[in-house]
């Protein structure tokens, strides 16, 4: 009887236990995606940032502007990239996937941008080195890879 208990544990145990791994072209895919926004920021094109975003993904800025839908995702970034973070270059320090499902990775990036000037500020001269965090939410609905929610924080 003893012996039954413990196999419909395991049964049990087995059954919903849920493990997932991170197929390397998906990787490969979310990695891409990134690539392509920072590309877009160093040529300084809000088009080209927003292009993986969901038509109804949602964008929290490093000031907390909570910024709805691909198109306002898409002008708020031509609209620093043309004033204050004009000439600004952006890169990745670290990079880190974790899947919470088939369809769903979370993406951690952290960044560096050289060349900040805060908003209303003096425009001249070589700017800052600012730092932060995207957190990225990617979903898989349609077979393709799109971020559907960012939350952008400062870390410096």
């Amino acid at each position: 009887m003893k012996s039954i208990r413990i196999l419909t544990l395991l049964l049990f145990l087995t059954t919903f236990q849920t493990s997932y791994a991170l197929c390397q072209d998906d990787e490969d895919c979310i990695t891409n995606i990134i690539n392509d926004y920072v590309d877009a920021w160093n040529n300084h094109s809000g088009r080209g940032f927003a292009d993986h975003f969901a038509p109804d993904s949602d964008f929290i800025n490093i000031f907390g502007m909570h910024f709805r839908g691909k198109e306002a995702i898409q002008e708020r970034h031509d609209a620093i990239l043309d004033t204050f973070l004009k000439g600004s270059t952006f890169t990745i320090t670290d990079l880190a996937l974790r899947e919470v499902n088939p369809n769903l990775v979370m993406a951690f990036v952290r960044w560096k941008v050289e060349g900040f000037h805060k908003p209303g500020s003096d425009q001249n001269g070589p700017g800052e080195t600012s730092q932060g965090i995207f957190s990225h939410v990617f979903i898989n609905d349609t077979g393709e890879w799109e971020i559907t929610a960012t939350q952008n924080t400062l870390s410096n």
